[in-house]
């Protein structure tokens, strides 16, 4: 069974993609750029801000400097900020899910979201303490589809657990919507579970199951979709 749920965000449990869009297009288009839905969500949704507004800007033919990219980022955050004042933005039953977990597993989130931007959706909905560990665009040189957030959650689970076994890749299970999450989770060798908040199911088989929203999570779907993994991989004689 699982030992610990590693959760991204956005998509996930915060119902905020349509708002990171709309702050994109609005901070690109005081650039002269325009970003239309159809490519935020057909190409670069599941990037953290860096990824997407280099990735924009690249595809404008526009050079972009450290500095100017620290520009972007900054504005679109106080207009996100700004946006989801006052608002819970969690998916219905996304709270509820956390709390279900978090008495069974370590839980952590590993996110292309600004820490900020986490702490406070989390802390305003009382859910932030459940979390053992946050990795935020900040903590990691390459966002998803680098596997390297999913990597550093694990070493920093591993580093907070006294006694016991250390942690492993396969007993780490990811739960993501996007398809750039799916493949940094396959990356970093853990099981992953797709929810459907952002794409339609059938276009998640790329993740080990799906299930319809983050609502339906429970210690039964986690632990029979490990096991059904564990049960394969002996069969297949990769145990």
């Amino acid at each position: 069974m699982p030992r610990a749920i590693i959760f991204d965000f956005n998509g996930v449990l915060a119902d905020d993609e349509e708002v990171h869009f709309l702050m994109f297009q609005r901070v690109l288009g005081e650039e002269g750029i325009l970003l239309t839905h159809e490519k935020y969500y057909g190409e670069y949704l599941g990037y953290d801000d860096r990824g997407c507004f280099r990735a924009a800007c690249l595809a404008a033919g526009r050079g972009l400097s450290d500095g100017d990219l620290a520009d972007l980022i900054g504005r679109k955050s106080a207009y996100y900020t700004a946006h989801v004042a006052g608002h819970n933005v969690l998916y219905p039953g996304a709270a509820e899910a956390v709390w279900r977990m978090s008495g069974r597993y370590a839980l952590a989130v590993v996110s292309g979201a600004l820490r900020s931007e986490i702490d406070d959706i989390l802390g305003r909905a009382g859910i932030r303490n459940l979390f053992r560990v946050v990795v935020a665009a900040e903590d990691v040189s390459a966002g998803k589809p680098d596997p390297e957030g999913f990597v550093t959650a694990l070493a920093k689970i591993n580093e907070r657990e006294t006694g016991g076994s250390v942690l492993q890749p396969e007993e780490c299970l990811v739960v993501e919507d996007s398809h750039a999450g799916i493949e940094a989770a396959r990356r970093a060798e853990m099981p992953v579970l797709a929810v459907a908040h952002t794409y339609p199911a059938e276009s998640l088989r790329d993740a080990d199951d799906v299930i319809p929203s983050i609502a339906d999570l429970t210690a039964d779907v986690a632990e029979r979709l490990t096991q059904g993994l564990r049960t394969k991989r002996i069969g297949n004689c990769k145990l």
